[in-house]
Parts: structure tokens; sequence; C-alpha cells
């Protein structure tokens, strides 16, 4: 940098500037891919305690379980119950996608 500088100089200011778009461009998509993924572990595993708490109340109470609807915050899980065959718990997840758990009995 030159002695008697009064201010940035056209160069240091690109530099400086490049850097922080290479940092934005770079991170900001890797956060957000990121906190979509631990959306998505999060609703699976809400699913899956759902599922064991459906089958741990079937198991103890010895009800016949029928299918329903649980609404947990603002997820809708779908309960399908298929007698002596399995157990499936149904929702939409983060992407827009269905997404299916099932336990075998």
């Amino acid at each position: 940098m030159l002695k008697n500088s009064k201010g940035i100089i056209l160069p240091e200011f690109l530099l400086a500037f490049s850097t922080w778009l290479v940092i934005a461009f770079f991170f900001v998509p890797a956060y957000m891919q990121l906190h979509m993924q631990m959306k998505a572990i999060e609703h699976d595993l809400l699913a899956h305690q759902l599922l064991y708490e459906s089958l741990l109340k079937w198991k103890t109470e010895d009800v016949n379980m029928e299918s329903h609807f649980i609404k947990e915050g603002n997820i809708m899980f779908i309960f399908r119950w298929e007698e002596g065959k399995e157990a499936c718990i149904e929702y939409e997840g983060v992407s827009e996608k269905t997404t299916q758990v099932c336990e075998n009995i």
C-alpha cells in the first residue's frame, strides 16, 4: 500500500468484495441444505416416536388399532394398521414428498 494513501484503493476493494461474494455463494446454500436435512431428521424421529408409542399402546392395553390421524405441530401423520402384518405412519416431509415409516408386527 502507498505511504500517503488516504483511502481504500480499487484493487483492495475488489478483493474484499469478491471474498465476501465467495463466502455468500458457498456458505449460504450449504447452510440452507444443512437446515433442510436437520428438519427432515427431526420429522423422521418424530414419526418413529409416534409409531413406537402407538405400538406400545396396542401391546399394553390390548386394544384394536384403527387407522387414524395424528397432528403434531404443523405436520399431519397418518397411522395405518394392517392386522397381523405391519403398522405404518405416513407424513409429508420437508421436501413436500410423502415419507412412510413401517414396522412389521
